[in-house]
């Protein structure tokens, strides 16, 4: 059985904390949806919005944590009007739309340090927490699917990990992309967008991962071979067929 760092990579801190990202007691807000994968209604997801941007952050034990930097996009129509309608009941002098605007503003804003969050076992206080590895899951129009990625400033970028090789975020994203595709019974794909190569390159575009997503790609275990030219990295191929590799 492999360990969580072999399966996401080493812990970091967060890159830098900002005073918004604070509570009045200095300690870090938590983000609204801050939720387990494995606790997150699939539905709430698959048929939810797909402008929608969830962040994920992994845990010290390998738990993959959700939330978003836009709650009010996660929202529909019908809830958004109940939280309104219900906290301007408290105060009926002041209008819906300031009502609303306050919200959003309460609600949106919060990235991963308010996902990677962790509790003071002693007095309970919420710290700012490390991650293994960071990023967004959000919809692809050009893949037509379900994509996670490595889009974290505070947690993936060279400061907090000057030694980071695509190889390795290859093989963290395609577990993450796995978990994923396991809990929501969807195909997710992995994208290394932070992440460049030594050409400074991100990974392989969707055009040419695009060629790889059909039904046997997310069923058939055995690779798929492309042209040299065109072969797209680990992290761009159907979950299963991205072994889970101990880190050299």
């Amino acid at each position: 059985m492999t360990s969580p760092i072999e399966e996401y990579g080493p812990l970091v801190d967060p890159k830098r904390i900002k005073d918004d990202e604070k509570d009045d007691l200095q300690e870090i807000r938590l983000n609204p949806l801050w939720t387990p994968l494995d606790d997150l209604d699939p539905e709430l997801v698959t048929n939810g919005s797909k402008n929608a941007v969830w962040l994920y952050s992994v845990t010290q034990d390998g738990r993959i944590m959700l939330g978003s930097e836009k709650v009010s996009d996660i929202l529909d129509a019908d809830q958004m009007s109940d939280l309104v309608e219900g906290i301007g009941s408290k105060n009926p002098s002041v209008t819906q739309e300031a009502v609303k605007a306050h919200l959003i503003s309460r609600l949106d804003g919060l990235g991963h340090t308010g996902i990677a969050a962790q509790f003071d076992e002693t007095t309970g206080k919420t710290l700012a927490g490390k991650s293994r590895v960071a990023g967004e899951f959000r919809w692809s129009e050009e893949r037509e699917a379900w994509t996670v990625n490595d889009k974290s400033g505070r947690y993936m970028s060279r400061p907090v990990r000057p030694n980071l090789t695509p190889q390795d975020v290859e093989i963290w994203l395609g577990n993450v992309a796995l978990a994923f595709q396991q809990h929501f019974k969807v195909p997710v794909f992995a994208d290394r967008i932070k992440t460049t190569d030594v050409s400074g390159n991100p990974s392989t575009t969707v055009a040419q991962a695009a060629t790889l997503r059909s039904a046997n790609a997310l069923t058939d275990p055995s690779p798929t071979v492309l042209p040299e030219t065109a072969r797209p990295s680990s992290a761009q191929v159907a979950p299963e067929q991205v072994r889970r590799h101990r880190i050299g």
